[in-house]
């Protein structure tokens, strides 16, 4: 049985600040270890969130839900 405690997101929409682009993010315990292609890493639980919108962090203190909004749906939100 895999270890849940690391964990392969795959296929999401990543919006980091203003920067938005389909990547994988890699999870150990409850920590993002790295965010990108990620396809060399192996034996961990993967879960598949194509054509979902993952917000890993609010950088600089911004509210993710209006750079998305900004972003996906041309609106100043």
């Amino acid at each position: 049985m895999l270890d849940k405690t690391r964990m392969l997101i795959k296929g999401g929409t990543v919006v980091l600040g203003h920067a938005v682009s389909q990547q994988n993010v890699f999870i150990q315990g409850e920590k993002i270890v790295d965010v990108g292609d990620l396809s060399d890493i192996k034996d961990v639980y993967k879960i598949d969130v194509t054509g979902l919108l993952l917000l890993p962090e609010a950088r600089w203190g911004m509210d993710n839900t209006c750079i998305a909004n900004s972003i996906f749906f041309n609106n100043s939100g």
